[in-house]
């Protein structure tokens, strides 16, 4: 159950609203982000909160959603995105949250932009898991072609 404290300290992450949920985040998905925004860019600044706001403006509401999204938006190129994501050590059902993130960004994107198509192509080729994942990633999106928008369709 939550404790009183934990439902009067609005700052913390977590779903309130849940029965049984705790506000708290874990420790892996607090490394995992760490990771995601500081580990692979020595010598340059660390990222500042805008990536994090920006993946709260596109609903990535889990730490493992928002890492893989700041690792998209900050890294080079795809081969950089490439690496850092496989970096984060995401095993299992986190791992079926990159395609998810990775459809969604492209999806929003104004033009097509084959940047997705590369990191995509990387880490099909690197795991079998992944490409399920893609499979069934794009699978689900087409289920939900009928509420895009032109653009979304397009990209």
């Amino acid at each position: 159950n939550l404790s009183w404290d934990s439902l009067l300290s609005r700052d913390k992450k977590g779903l309130w609203w849940l029965s049984g949920s705790d506000l708290r985040t874990t420790k892996m998905e607090t490394e995992v982000l760490a990771r995601a925004s500081h580990g692979h860019h020595k010598g340059k600044q660390s990222l500042g909160p805008d990536y994090i706001k920006m993946a709260a403006e596109q609903r990535m509401n889990t730490e493992i959603r928002r890492s893989v999204f700041v690792v998209l938006m900050s890294s080079e190129d795809y081969v950089d995105a490439f690496e850092r994501l496989v970096g984060l050590g995401l095993k299992g059902s986190q791992e079926r949250e990159i395609p998810w993130v990775l459809l969604h960004c492209c999806i929003q994107e104004a033009a097509y932009n084959p940047y997705y198509f590369h990191i995509a192509m990387s880490l099909i080729k690197q795991s079998k898991q992944h490409k399920l994942s893609f499979i069934f990633t794009i699978s689900d999106k087409l289920k939900e072609l009928s509420k895009l928008n032109a653009r979304g369709i397009v990209n």
